[in-house]
């Protein structure tokens, strides 16, 4: 290690003040502008002044003297900690020089385990170029596949677009259709053939019926009594009936909006083949009650009217269920007295000859 520099910390009066010769005064007397011969009273004020001057100036220097001392202790400190720094880093070069054969040994194994491995990874890969190679000519049968799917697919939209447009198409019908339910004329348009309305107006001239009314079906029976044979016409709005004894004329026409319930019921002890209508409404044309007697099939008479009315929302079920009892012997003339097992309808109700 270098010898620390020694600096001269005392130095001597004659670099601080040198000494100054009268004549040198004079000589400065002399260039200030003022006489060299002057009395002693002024050279001792023009001494004085100097003195002030050279005073501050001592001042100043001892100053500068303080500071390049403080300055020097600094450095040597700075000089002590950069000589410790260095043997500090000497320390760490020798160690970072152990690490760095440590590492290099250390490199070297792993590159030769990294030497053969990348040699394994090689035949590895030269083993899957041909999989590599099977797996693109897969990828591109797949993509013919999948472009030919696409397609399909479009094909298939097409189609759900078509046939979203025709259950659009049959929504928008079925709706229409739902409106129209209860409209009378509506119907008679879509159930009936052209064929079957060429006697209509003949039908509904002989009934006083509207427009679009028409027979569906009709069941032979008796009104009333089995004295009073005819056919009943089932209408989509009505209930006719007509005679078919000429002289009688018996012509009946029972609005099904006007109809309160309808029974079965028995014409005879014996046999149960009638209809009782009861109505809403009572006119002096229109009785509080229709009998429809001697029915072949009166369950399907029953259906059919029931099953006309409920395609109008009429339900023609009665308020509480009703035992089949005869209302009268309907075999009987005009002086035939009603069955005393009646139970359904008064007896001035009951249906005469």
């Amino acid at each position: 290690m270098a010898d620390e520099p020694e600096f001269s910390t005392s130095p001597t009066s004659e670099h601080l003040f040198p000494s100054r010769k009268a004549s040198d005064v004079d000589d400065e007397i002399e260039v200030a502008g003022v006489p060299a011969k002057i009395d002693d009273r002024k050279k001792l004020q023009v001494l004085a002044r100097e003195f002030k001057k050279l005073r501050s100036e001592h001042k100043l220097l001892t100053e500068e003297k303080l500071s390049i001392l403080e300055e020097n202790r600094r450095v040597k400190d700075e000089l002590l900690q950069v000589r410790r720094n260095v043997k500090s880093l000497d320390e760490e070069k020798i160690k970072l020089q152990s690490e760095l054969d440590s590492s290099r040994s250390v490199n070297e194994r792993m590159a030769s385990t990294l030497s053969a491995e990348i040699d394994f990874w090689k035949r590895e890969s030269n083993k899957h170029e041909d999989g590599k190679r099977l797996i693109l000519e897969d990828r591109d049968k797949l993509f013919q596949q999948v472009v030919s799917l696409g397609q399909e697919l479009n094909r298939y939209q097409e189609q759900n677009q078509e046939l979203e447009r025709s259950v659009k198409a049959l929504v928008e019908k079925m709706d229409h259709l739902t409106e129209h339910l209860n409209d009378a004329e509506y119907y008679s348009q879509i159930t009936r053939p052209v064929k079957s309305t060429k006697d209509d107006p003949a039908f509904r001239q002989l009934f006083s019926l509207p427009d679009t009314e028409f027979s569906i079906i009709s069941y032979r029976c008796f009104y009333h009594s089995l004295t009073n044979p005819g056919i009943l016409h089932i209408t989509p709005a009505f209930l006719c009936f007509i005679s078919s004894i000429p002289f009688r004329g018996t012509k009946v026409v029972i609005p099904m909006r006007n109809i309160n319930y309808i029974v079965k019921t028995k014409h005879t002890k014996l046999f149960d083949r009638g209809l009782e209508i009861r109505m809403l409404d009572t006119t002096e044309t229109d009785p509080s009650v229709h009998w429809l007697l001697g029915f072949t099939d009166r369950d399907t008479v029953y259906s059919e009217v029931v099953a006309q009315g409920g395609k109008f929302g009429l339900s023609f079920l009665p308020p509480s269920a009703v035992v089949d009892s005869p209302p009268s012997s309907r075999l009987n003339t005009e002086s035939s007295s009603p069955s005393p097992s009646s139970t359904k309808v008064p007896e001035a109700d009951e249906p005469t000859a």
